[in-house]
């Protein structure tokens, strides 16, 4: 005997184990596993419920892993582009700087047209005179 009780009604209840560690409550062994039934269609549920568990279960291990790949195609793209903008910039700085020399080009060669120009007109004029 492990442990005695008497109750407020009188009744006593005695828990004790026995040589094979079998638990008994009075004298009488104490049932700690039963066999339940249920119904078919509690088991198909049951069933069912475990399946949809390890399918939820795929799916989310494979979208991590796709989002992972996924998160490195866009930091690809999104550095393709960045690469892609430096040289743009690159470019138009190019562009900036020989456009600001062609403009020098142009006004150097205005001059020496309005040069020339003046230049043949007072020729002309000192030929006349």
């Amino acid at each position: 005997m492990i442990f005695s009780h008497e109750s407020d009604s009188g009744s006593k209840g005695e828990l004790g184990i026995d040589e094979h560690g079998a638990l008994y409550w009075n004298g009488n062994p104490v049932v700690t596993e039963q066999k339940i039934t249920l119904k078919w269609w509690v088991n198909l549920s049951a069933i069912l419920a475990a399946l949809s568990t390890v399918v939820l279960a795929i799916l989310t291990t494979a979208t991590y892993f796709g989002d992972i790949q996924l998160r490195d195609k866009y930091v690809q793209v999104v550095s393709s582009y960045e690469k892609q903008i430096v040289l743009y910039k690159n470019e138009i700085k190019l562009l900036k700087e020989k456009s600001d020399e062609y403009k020098l080009y142009i006004e150097q060669a205005k001059k020496s047209i309005e040069s020339n120009y003046v230049d043949k007109h007072k020729n002309k004029k000192t030929l006349n005179k």
